[in-house]
């Protein structure tokens, strides 16, 4: 597998991963609000990551 495979899939795994907190944020509880936004908060750096290749 090449590096751009690899960061092609980390991309797409990102998208994904927004697409699903999106779609559970409207379900959610109050009180789970703080482990979706850090679930967030960890695509958005893993995202980062995938940039500075």
């Amino acid at each position: 597998m090449t590096r751009r495979q690899r960061v092609t899939i980390k991309a797409t795994s990102f998208v994904l991963g927004v697409a699903l907190i999106q779609q559970g944020a409207t379900t959610v509880h109050v009180g789970q609000d703080t482990s979706v936004m850090q679930k967030h908060q960890m695509l958005v750096d893993q995202s980062l990551m995938v940039q500075n290749f």
